[in-house]
């Protein structure tokens, strides 16, 4: 479905009785707060973007005094799966949620767009913005203030999320490649996949076969993470079991876009 006037993504009929469609309207911003930022993070699978979140997430709020937003993609794959009539059981181990969560996205790329998972953050993003960033000004026009939010999207698999993610928010838009070398990648899967099950029975051909598909998939609307990857902004290295190193090099990330954006830390932390 097209609309007059509006930025959408393909239509995806949903298979209840009342026939309705679903859409992703992707906001445009007409104001920019330099105060709000935005950062994307990709990398690997096992690379830690996860972990880097957690760290940013922390120095974001007590030496900056940000309120953190956290948009996790595979959220939004949990959410649609059933536009695509696909169910991701809370049964299967780690490396077989993995796999089926690699499925659904990509069926939903193929479906309802390459860049839908970005627009669902782009989506939520909106919705929280208008809730906590928009006053009414005297003549009753909705008016954006200045916040210290930041939004932090994990994790970004395909070009055209990030090309949406760009053209979406501009100059208060920063994305952080994460890596580590793949022989730590396999030995955090195999760790967390022992979590549930006995080290002789890791499944280890089955963790190289998702390691491979989220690196780069031959489809166009499969994880294509190598090519987003090397158009990251700033790239940060997590090898080491001590977060030491990589809460550094965060805080470097920080502080370059401190210079960029004009953003200052709280008045507890040092300059």
């Amino acid at each position: 479905m097209s609309v007059a006037g509006k930025n959408t993504l393909k239509s995806v009929p949903m298979t209840s009785l009342d026939a309705t469609e679903r859409e992703v309207r992707i906001p445009r911003l007409h104001d920019r707060i330099t105060e709000e930022l935005v950062i994307a993070l990709v990398g690997p699978l096992g690379s830690g973007c996860t972990t880097s979140f957690e760290i940013l997430k922390e120095i974001l709020q007590l030496e900056y005094s940000y309120t953190v937003h956290y948009q996790r993609l595979s959220q939004y794959i949990e959410e649609g799966a059933d536009i695509v009539g696909e169910v991701i059981p809370s049964s299967l181990d780690a490396s077989g949620r993995i796999d089926k969560l690699q499925t659904v996205g990509d069926k939903l790329r193929e479906a309802c767009g390459h860049s839908y998972l970005a627009a669902k953050a782009v989506e939520n993003i909106a919705k929280q913005r208008y809730n906590t960033g928009v006053e009414k000004s005297k003549e009753g026009f909705s008016i954006p203030i200045s916040l210290r939010h930041v939004h932090i999207i994990d994790s970004i698999k395909h070009p055209e999320e990030l090309k949406l993610l760009r053209s979406t928010y501009g100059e208060i838009f920063w994305l952080i490649g994460v890596f580590a070398p793949r022989p730590v990648r396999e030995q955090r899967l195999v760790s967390k996949q022992s979590l549930v099950m006995s080290q002789q029975n890791v499944d280890r051909e089955g963790l190289n076969t998702i390691i491979q598909r989220d690196y780069r998939e031959k489809d166009e609307h499969g994880q294509q993470v190598r090519d987003v990857f090397c158009q990251a902004d700033f790239f940060v290295r997590n090898d080491q079991e001590n977060k030491i190193l990589l809460k550094k090099s965060l805080e470097r990330f920080l502080e370059i876009i401190r210079g960029a954006h004009g953003a200052k830390r709280s008045a507890t932390s040092p300059a």
